[in-house]
């Protein structure tokens, strides 16, 4: 993890960014020390409080495939094409209009995930592969964020199922 460096290179505190990221000081604490493995939506809002990918905080969670046949370059291009499907199925997923920011956060992981992982000969384009990888980690976010609700459905209406 680099968030330490990166917070210093920034002239940040961890309080000044705990209230640029909404993550405690506490939280920031154990995770530069190593203390807590950081879940991937408090990666993503220290990311955006710094200005950086999540990738470049956490390279580890992101690292390339170690086949060279295996996969494809992660680009801006993937990820704004891939934002407005992963943000259309974050407001259908979402309980409360305050949480579709966390589960739009998890979808670029999926594509991370999918551009690292991506095979070509299994005959899937890389567009559908990305897509459906990045609509399971925001589902895995809404699992997460409404474990606790009776009835919660992960396959809300007009999304289409992807099978790989």
């Amino acid at each position: 993890m680099r968030l330490r460096e990166m917070r210093e290179e920034r002239g940040l505190t961890q309080e000044a960014l705990a209230g640029l990221s909404n993550v405690s000081r506490p939280t920031i604490h154990r995770v530069e020390h190593g203390q807590q493995r950081p879940h991937r939506s408090t990666i993503s809002k220290l990311a955006r409080a710094l200005g950086v990918e999540p990738s470049e905080i956490a390279p580890e969670l992101h690292a390339q495939a170690v086949n060279p046949n295996v996969g494809v370059r992660m680009t801006v291009g993937i990820r704004d094409e891939a934002l407005p499907y992963i943000k259309k199925a974050a407001r259908r997923l979402a309980l409360n209009p305050g949480d579709i920011d966390e589960l739009v956060g998890a979808g670029p992981e999926g594509l991370y995930e999918a551009c690292r992982k991506y095979d070509p000969s299994r005959g899937v384009p890389f567009d559908r592969y990305a897509r459906w990888l990045a609509i399971c980690r925001a589902k895995d976010e809404a699992r997460r964020l409404y474990k606790q609700h009776p009835g919660f459905g992960l396959e809300p209406q007009g999304l289409e199922p992807w099978t790989y």
